[in-house]
C-alpha cells in the first residue's frame, strides 16, 4: 500500500499542479528569449501553449503575468495572478498582485484629479510615478535577495532584468552568486552560454561566515514548510559541494526532497551515503529506488 501511494505521488508530481519541471525550464527559456528580442507575441503563445498542455500550472501563469504587467496589460496580469491566488500562493505572484492592486487604487485617484489639472502637467506626473515604480519593483527583489542568502529565483528574475537593459556587471555578480548557492544550475549556466557571458574561471566557494550553521538549518527547514523541494535541493547540494557539515534529519528531509521531484539517482546517492535507521518505510523506499534506477538504465 505504501509504495502504491509513492508511485501515486510520484506520478502527481510528474503531472500535477507544476508539471513537467525539465518542460516548464525550456518553455521558460523559449518564452524570455522571444522576449528579450521583442518578440512579445511569441513570447505570450509559447506561455499560452504550456498552460493548455499543463492548465494547473502556477508558475506558467505566473510568468504569462509577468510578461502581460511589464507590457502594461495590467487587467490581464492581474485575473491571471487571481486565479493563481485562489489555488495556491506563489510569493512572487502575491507581490505582483498587491502592486497592481495598489496602483489600480492609486489611478483611479488619479482620474479624479485629472479632470481639474493640465493634461501636460498630469502626464509629466505619471512618468514620474512609473519609474518610482520601478525603483520600487526593484527595490523589493534587491531586498529579497539581500534577507534570504539562498534565493536563487529572484536572483534569475534580477539577471533578465539587467541584461535587458545591458548591465553587464550587475548580471555576471547575480550569476555568481546562484552558482555559490547552486554550482549547477541548468537555467543559469545556459543563460550564461545563450548570452555569451563568462564569469572569471575561479572555484566558486561558499563564504561560511555568511551561511552559519542556524541561517543554513533555518533556511532548509523553511523551504520544506513551504514544500519548495527544488529550492531545498539546490541549496543542500551546494552545501554537500562544500564538505559543510549537516545534521542528519537534514539528509533524511533531502531524501524525501529528492523522491518528490523524482530524483532518484540523487536519493539512491544519499541513501547510500548516510546510516539512516532500517525501518519498513526504509526499506520500502530503498526498493523502490531500485526499482526506478532499473527501469532508467534500460530506457
Amino acid at each position: 500500500m505504501k509504495i502504491l501511494l509513492i508511485l501515486l505521488l510520484s506520478v502527481y508530481m510528474l503531472y500535477g499542479e507544476n508539471g513537467s519541471e525539465a518542460a516548464y525550464y525550456k518553455m521558460k527559456k523559449t518564452a524570455y528569449s522571444y522576449y528579450e528580442s521583442g518578440k512579445k507575441e511569441k513570447a505570450y503563445k509559447t506561455v499560452k501553449n504550456f498552460i493548455t498542455g499543463y492548465p494547473q500550472s502556477a508558475r506558467a501563469k505566473n510568468l504569462l503575468a509577468h510578461f502581460y504587467y511589464w507590457e502594461g496589460k495590467i487587467e490581464k496580469s492581474k485575473k491571471l495572478l487571481e486565479a493563481i491566488n485562489d489555488k495556491k500562493v506563489l510569493p512572487e505572484a502575491k507581490r505582483l498582485l498587491a502592486r497592481i492592486e495598489t496602483s489600480l487604487t492609486k489611478q483611479k485617484v488619479a482620474v479624479q484629479k485629472a479632470k481639474t489639472e493640465n493634461k501636460t502637467v498630469q502626464k509629466n506626473r505619471e512618468k514620474k510615478s512609473d519609474h518610482d515604480n520601478l525603483k520600487k519593483d526593484l527595490a523589493i527583489l534587491l531586498n529579497e535577495v539581500k534577507a534570504d542568502p539562498a534565493n536563487v529565483h529572484d536572483r534569475i528574475l534580477l539577471m533578465h532584468y539587467f541584461v535587458s537593459g545591458n548591465e553587464m556587471e550587475q548580471v555576471k555578480q547575480l550569476a555568481k552568486e546562484v552558482l555559490e548557492i547552486d554550482p549547477e544550475n541548468i537555467e543559469t549556466l545556459a543563460f550564461l552560454k545563450e548570452h555569451a557571458i563568462s564569469l572569471e574561471q575561479k572555484q566558486i566557494t561558499l563564504d561560511n561566515s555568511k551561511y552559519k550553521m542556524d541561517k543554513i538549518v533555518t533556511v532548509l527547514n523553511r523551504y520544506t514548510e513551504q514544500k519548495a523541494y527544488r529550492r531545498f535541493l539546490n541549496l543542500y547540494n551546494a552545501l554537500n559541494h562544500q564538505n559543510i557539515y549537516l545534521p542528519e534529519y537534514i539528509h533524511l528531509d533531502a531524501l524525501n526532497a529528492a523522491v518528490d521531484l523524482q530524483e532518484y539517482r540523487i536519493a539512491k546517492k544519499i541513501l547510500l551515503s548516510h546510516d539512516f535507521p532500517v525501518t519498513p518505510h526504509m526499506r520500502e523506499l530503498r526498493a523502490l529506488l531500485d526499482q526506478r534506477l532499473k527501469v532508467a538504465l534500460s530506457m
